[in-house]
């Protein structure tokens, strides 16, 4: 993940993963600006959605 923030010029400011209860994995990332777009993410990752605040 590292790789594809610093492709776009974009920085980890935080990274926080959990477990709830029926077993699913979430890992959350706080990152220096918004993606342009969420598409080079989806071989990645089951789910993405970004929010800003």
């Amino acid at each position: 993940m590292i790789g594809l923030l610093a492709e776009v010029g974009m920085q980890l400011l935080s990274y926080q993963t959990s477990v709830v209860s029926d077993g699913e994995t979430w890992h959350v990332m706080g990152i220096s600006s918004l993606l342009p777009s969420l598409g080079a993410w989806k071989q990645h990752v089951t789910k993405a959605f970004g929010f800003h605040i």
